[in-house]
Order: structure tokens, then C-alpha cells, then sequence
């Protein structure tokens, strides 16, 4: 909706915008702070603790990131996960994660997908 004020009358006028949604993106990540909570179990993702964080697109201009303990991976994400990437490998990884606990959170995706 847009709003044109002509000869002082105020008009609406429907303006569609046609927006592309973009697949989610996921990165393996260290939490910065301990104020994020987990989008699954609702409890505080605490600092530097690994995180899985998940930015939406929610608009054009606009992102929103939602958060996850590796632990709270259910078959749903999973699958969305490996919907955009194929596989866990494609996965980004922060800089701050060492390999051993970018390597668990993989093989905890990957059993989500073989064990429901």
C-alpha cells in the first residue's frame, strides 16, 4: 500500500511488491553473548557456547537471525538445512569453531536426517 497526497486528499493506492524469497542460510557459529535463546527448546544459548544460527530473509532489505542449540536439531530443520545446502558439509563455520565441534554439530544434523 502506498499513500499519495493529491489537492490535500490522501489516496491509497495498491502497490503489489513482488518479492523473490531467498533460501535460508545456516552457519555453525560461536555465540557472542549469552541473550539469544534457542528457537526450539526456548532456553539461553549461552557465550561462547556452538551455536547453529539461521539468518531468514523475512523482506527485502531485511534479516532476522534465529538461533538453535546443535543438541535441538529436530528432522524438520534438518531436512530445510539440507534443502539448501545438500549436504552438512556446505555448511558454513565460523572462524572461532574449532573443527572437532563443527564435525559434532554435522554428524548431529546428519542423524536428525537417518533417525527422525
Amino acid at each position: 500500500m502506498m499513500c499519495v497526497c493529491t489537492e490535500g486528499y490522501m489516496h491509497v493506492q495498491n502497490t503489489a511488491m513482488v518479492f523473490r524469497s531467498q533460501p535460508h542460510t545456516h552457519m555453525i557459529d560461536i555465540a557472542p553473548s549469552g541473550r539469544a535463546t534457542c528457537r526450539k527448546c526456548k532456553g539461553r544459548v549461552s557465550k561462547g557456547s556452538v551455536r547453529i544460527a539461521t539468518t531468514a530473509f523475512v523482506r527485502p532489505g531485511r534479516s532476522t537471525v534465529f538461533v538453535r542449540h546443535p543438541e535441538c536439531v529436530d528432522d524438520v530443520f534438518a531436512t530445510a538445512l539440507l534443502a539448501v545446502y545438500g549436504t552438512t558439509a556446505r555448511v558454513r563455520v565460523g572462524k572461532d569453531v574449532g573443527e572437532v565441534d563443527a564435525l559434532h554439530v554435522r554428524k548431529l544434523i546428519e542423524s536428525r536426517i537417518a533417525d527422525p
